[in-house]
């Protein structure tokens, strides 16, 4: 029996938290909540434009939009009237974006913005199955038909609004409907060094659910979000993980350049990010270090230093002694405890993926009571792998994998992976599929080592897999893996 799918996930969801903000988004320069009653009537809405669009059930649906509710909206309407998505940057280049819309075989193209519109318009040599140019994004669902002189809007018929309503409060959104008999597939496209190629992947309930219970998110737990939806990192983390299987509130910031702000304004309990942004706060702290006066500088060094050693304990369940503890506080209340009320005062822990970070960065960031969890992943695993947990994290290691995960180590010292996270395949690449796939297990191309501990895998030197990659394939760089 196929397992439910994403879709069935999010209705359970609208029907337990019908008038809980599911996403925040900005609008006019407030934050605009949209409900999970609402969300539920909009996507059975969307997924119905979509079906009398002719959308059937496994063609491809490309989202060229920006981080906001809506493109929560497309990606689940998609899913539930059978649609497979495969999400574009919103910062893609045109040549980008139409190299996707051809390798994916794209029937509707989702957009969010006039620009996009101009840019698909100009488009002479657009793929012959695109049909439809959605640019209701921003106010429902809307397709522009492809043979038109200009990618100009034209509504899709969908119910009306009253039985939309009705539908909404009979059923809590299953007016969707339901074509997705497997788990929802989603496709995406990452650049490579030479050529950029699909990965088709399969989101499996018990899957995300399980990825959900590794991390204690709950229903009152507020995330900020900025990464990208289009990439596999924040779609797993940030949006199904954290939202529809633990049912946590989503705030999409629109700059990152205000991201310190917002999370003041919003005081995030959860946040997903690369390590260049905690790096980018760590290093101001140490520029700001660096151009106190002498007194204040000692102080700041003294504050990061004591930080650092009651960081080293509580990675092995230690408490610090009555001296070190006494240093510990008065370097909190003087130093740490303002750069945690910037961020919020209520964060309860920060994810990390994407790249290795740095062991002295997240020692910076437990100082100031803000705790990092580390994880590893690919493209291709969907792309969680494994992650460290809040009761249990080494620093400069990527925890234990996901319960329903295998992972084990070649005799090359390369990591290999086996779970329903591991993807379908390269989209019309059977043979480059068959290079990195053998009986279930995922050749990841990383090197890695694990320990017998219970807690953690150790870290390695950065190296290099040596087994031969695919033409075109970088090969990624490992700095541990478990």
């Amino acid at each position: 029996m196929s397992p439910p799918s994403i879709p069935a996930v999010f209705r359970e969801q609208v029907l337990k938290l019908q008038a809980r903000p599911m996403a925040y988004g900005k609008l006019d320069g407030h934050w605009r909540p949209l409900t999970w009653a609402q969300m539920g009537v909009r996507v059975a809405h969307a997924a119905a434009g979509l079906v009398a669009l002719g959308l059937e059930v496994g063609e491809r649906v490309a989202i060229w939009a920006r981080n906001s509710p809506e493109w929560v909206l497309a990606d689940l309407a998609t899913a539930s009237a059978g649609g497979v998505d495969a999400p574009i940057a919103d910062s893609s280049t045109p040549e980008y974006v139409r190299f996707v819309l051809g390798d994916a075989g794209a029937r509707v193209l989702v957009i969010d913005g006039a620009e996009q519109l101009k840019v698909v318009a100009r488009m002479t040599d657009r793929p012959a199955g695109l049909s439809h140019v959605d640019h209701g994004g921003r106010g429902g669902a809307a397709a522009g038909d492809r043979g038109a002189d200009r990618a100009q809007p034209a509504r899709a018929r969908g119910p009306g609004r009253g039985a939309r309503r009705r539908r909404g409060r009979r059923a809590g959104g299953r007016a969707a409907p339901r074509r997705s008999a497997d788990a929802h597939l989603h496709l995406g496209h990452h650049r490579r060094v030479e050529g950029r190629d699909g990965v088709a992947r399969q989101h499996d309930r018990q899957l995300h659910r399980r990825g959900a219970r590794a991390l204690p998110i709950k229903a009152d737990d507020h995330l900020l979000s900025f990464l990208p939806l289009s990439q596999s990192f924040e779609r797993m983390a940030g949006y199904y993980m954290a939202s529809l299987f633990g049912g946590a509130t989503l705030h999409y910031v629109q700059s990152m350049g205000r991201l310190i702000h917002d999370m003041g304004l919003v005081r995030p309990t959860l946040m997903t990010g690369v390590p260049r942004v905690y790096e980018k706060i760590y290093h101001r702290f140490l520029a700001t270090l660096e151009a106190a006066p002498p007194l204040r500088r000692r102080l700041l060094e003294e504050a990061l230093t004591v930080g650092r050693e009651v960081a080293r304990l509580k990675q092995h369940g230690e408490r610090p002694g009555r001296i070190l503890g006494a240093k510990y506080r008065l370097a909190f209340d003087q130093v740490f405890a303002p750069l945690a009320a910037r961020m919020g005062g209520r964060v309860r822990f920060f994810v990390s993926g994407g790249a290795p970070l740095a062991p002295e960065v997240a020692e910076f960031f437990l100082a100031a009571g803000l705790l990092i969890l580390e994880g590893y992943g690919l493209s291709e695993a969907s792309p969680v792998v494994s992650v460290n947990r809040p009761g249990a994290y080494r620093f400069g290691t990527v925890g234990r994998p996901l319960d329903n995960v295998r992972v084990r180590i070649g005799d090359d010292g390369e990591i290999l992976v086996h779970g329903p996270n591991v993807m379908q395949g390269y989209f019309g690449r059977p043979d480059e599929t068959a290079e990195v796939l053998q009986d279930g297990w995922l050749a990841t191309g990383d090197v890695g080592s694990s320990t017998a501990t219970a807690s953690c895998v150790s870290p390695i030197a950065r190296r290099t897999c040596s087994r031969p990659r695919r033409a075109g394939t970088s090969r990624r760089r490992c700095w541990s893996g478990g």
